[in-house]
């Protein structure tokens, strides 16, 4: 008897969705996701931004009218589930596919008050804070990148000739910022540190100023996301990514950071080259499904991505998969077969050696249906039939439903595969 499994993809396009059978099944159906950089520092990172993210069919996250496309949700990677959000229509930013350095960003608006909310998150933030952001400013001499303060914050207004930043601060600084150092136009990358002993911004890796330390960790505030929490101060320009950390970066790590920023996005700044990444260590692998083995790593300093080695102990068949990140799903591997596992990490500069020594695995049977039929909206369902089909979920932002199996019908485990 055949089994059928129906899987709907509501608002999903298909760059962002892999599909794959075992090797030797009936049907091999790929579609590759388009791979997303990491952050080179993730120790103490809580909220990670990045307009690469957004699904733009997705009508959870987004509002389409006509042609236009604003943001409602903006999911977080970090992994801690703190989204930005902003549910009136009026104040949400407009998506842009392509902005600076052919990426998406979000554009914010005085003239439409455009901001997005955190909420407040200073549970997460007890002594410290850094905070990194790309930012393109249209012609724009008054604006708040971002803010939690209390105060009457103003990163830079022309209005008074002033810059009296209080994000992360106990009151605002009224002095130690110059207003000329301040970009009014172009694309930048902002920097800010925060704690018992620093406050300070830079802007593409040059300091912007600097004032007494007075660090606050925005309780009681709506965290605010192109502007300041109180309405004012609203940014025109745009937002592709922005970073909060808990604690102050070393040099090394800030620069780290600033690199990253600078290469994706394709901007000139002081920041120097990435350094090489450090070899991937605990490298785990266990079976998951039929024919699949997955692979968990921590994030190794400086990698923005990473490279996975897979060989057949039995044949000496090494496959390598690029672009990936922890944790990663091997698929179309033959059960019962034992294969060996080594993770490299990458970034723009150099690709780490691979690590070691490489850990092993065996795939095992497990129970699957016969016929997989997938609907994607606005278009004919494809049907794949073989043995043991399984999906992977690649993305955090996706809603899949499946029917149909056995009869009954099911939300089916999927695995998070960033």
């Amino acid at each position: 008897m055949k089994l059928t499994n129906i899987v709907n993809f509501v608002g999903i396009p298909l760059r962002n969705l892999a599909l794959a059978v075992p090797l030797g099944a009936a049907v091999f159906l790929g579609l590759a996701p388009t791979a997303q950089a990491v952050p080179p520092v993730t120790n103490g990172l809580v909220v990670w931004l990045s307009a690469d993210s957004i699904n733009p069919a997705d009508t959870n996250q987004v509002r389409i009218v006509g042609a236009d496309t604003f943001v409602k949700l903006w999911n977080d990677g970090s992994g801690g589930g703190r989204h930005a959000t902003q549910t009136t229509d009026a104040n949400q930013p407009k998506y842009i596919a392509s902005g600076v350095g052919g990426k998406p960003v979000l554009r914010f608006t005085e003239a439409s008050a455009s901001k997005m909310f955190l909420g407040d998150l200073s549970g997460a933030f007890p002594s410290a804070a850094s905070f990194f952001a790309v930012s393109t400013i249209n012609t724009d001499g008054r604006y708040n990148l971002f803010d939690n303060s209390n105060s009457d914050s103003r990163w830079v207004a022309n209005t008074w000739n002033e810059s009296k930043p209080g994000v992360f601060r106990n009151g605002r600084a009224d002095s130690g910022f110059p207003y000329a150092n301040w970009p009014q136009s172009g694309s930048h990358v902002f920097a800010m540190e925060s704690s018992s002993s620093v406050y300070r911004f830079v802007k593409n890796g040059e300091q912007i100023g600097t004032a007494a330390a007075a660090y606050h960790n925005g309780n009681g505030r709506n965290w605010t996301i192109g502007c300041r929490p109180d309405g004012d101060q609203t940014l025109n320009g745009d937002i592709p990514e922005l970073i909060l950390y808990n604690r102050v970066l070393t040099a090394t790590e800030a620069d780290m950071v600033g690199a990253y920023l600078t290469n994706k996005y394709a901007l000139t700044t002081a920041y120097p080259a990435l350094p090489a990444p450090e070899v991937p260590t605990g490298v785990a692998a266990a079976p998951i499904f039929s024919g699949a083995i997955q692979l968990t790593w921590p994030s190794a300093l400086g990698a923005t991505s990473y490279n996975v080695s897979a060989t057949n102990t039995s044949t000496s068949v090494e496959q390598v998969i690029t672009g990936v990140s922890s944790p990663y799903n091997v698929s179309g591997l033959t059960n019962g077969t034992t294969y060996s596992f080594k993770v490299s990490s990458t970034n723009s500069t150099a690709t780490s050696a691979y690590s070691s020594p490489p850990v092993a695995a065996t795939p095992t049977v497990g129970t699957a249906c016969d016929i997989l039929t997938f609907v994607f909206p606005g278009l004919p369902a494809a049907v794949i039939s073989g043995t043991n089909l399984f999906i992977e979920h690649r993305r955090p932002d996706f809603h899949l439903q499946a029917q149909g199996c056995l009869g009954r019908s099911r939300q089916p485990h999927l695995p998070m595969v960033h």
